[in-house]
């Protein structure tokens, strides 16, 4: 029977907490915090092999797929020939139950033990899909206008609605009516350019495949593409479905 080693890892924006279960009896671990950039990746990776004679071709890295966070270390292990599975935050959050306390380094404890009791589900982290992670970026820019644009509509047409004779209101007014146009434009720079990615490579026929869905328009299509990388992260439509539909009742995860 061959011995694993399994590791958990909980990513933030400039540190991983990480939890190494060093037995098949979960109360046996180590832990320890790296930053999460080239040098902290090569001092897990010689801290790691300091814990276990298990051989680098059974050491199991798990984490939740963070997107822009857990990406720079997944690359770095998979040019290491090392197995990583990044699982869906959602599936994880699922598996956990009731808990009293939550930080990092217990959240990377349950990565940990959630990799030992699901090792048979396993999924080896790809390298990354150049254009996933070009619209990725354009879309969450995008979002990020889109709320800005919305908050400047918001706030001027009730300056402009309590205070609609003075000149100071006005002011306000005229000038976010300015940056409102300007936001508008970059969102469509945006967009192009989104529209672009996706025709220019192998999202073509998925995306137009989804377009071709009665009420689906651009962004909702891309959307799916990237959260479903394509439609590889799900093996059934059912797991789609269960999946969307978990997402929009649970507020704690926007």
């Amino acid at each position: 029977m061959k011995k694993f080693l399994f590791i958990g890892i909980d990513f933030s924006k400039r540190k991983f907490d990480v939890t190494v279960l060093t037995s098949i009896n979960q109360q046996d671990f180590t832990q320890a915090i790296f930053l999460n950039e080239k040098q902290g990746f090569n001092e897990f990776l010689r801290w790691v092999s300091k814990l276990s004679n298990v051989p680098k071709e059974n050491w199991l890295f798990c984490g939740e797929h963070t997107g822009l966070y857990s990406r720079a270390l997944a690359d770095f292990l998979i040019k290491k020939n090392l197995f990583i599975w990044l699982e869906n935050p959602l599936q994880i959050k699922c598996s956990w139950g009731i808990k009293r306390a939550k930080t990092d380094k217990i959240d990377s404890l349950e990565i940990a033990r959630y990799a030992l009791r699901f090792e048979d589900k396993a999924v080896a982290c790809k390298p990354a899909n150049k254009d996933i992670e070009s619209l990725r970026l354009l879309l969450a820019y995008r979002g990020r206008l889109v709320k800005n644009k919305v908050s400047l509509e918001v706030s001027a047409k009730e300056t402009r609605r309590v205070i609609n004779r003075d000149a100071t209101s006005r002011l306000v007014f005229e000038n976010s009516q300015h940056n409102i146009n300007g936001i508008k434009k970059e969102i469509e720079v945006i967009e192009t350019k989104m529209h672009q990615v996706i025709m220019s490579g192998d999202l073509k026929e998925n995306y137009l495949l989804v377009l071709s869905i009665k009420g689906v328009g651009m962004i909702t299509a891309i959307t799916l593409i990237i959260h479903t990388n394509n439609f590889d992260a799900f093996k059934t439509a059912r797991q789609l479905a269960c999946y969307c539909g978990v997402v929009q009742n649970d507020s704690s995860l926007y």
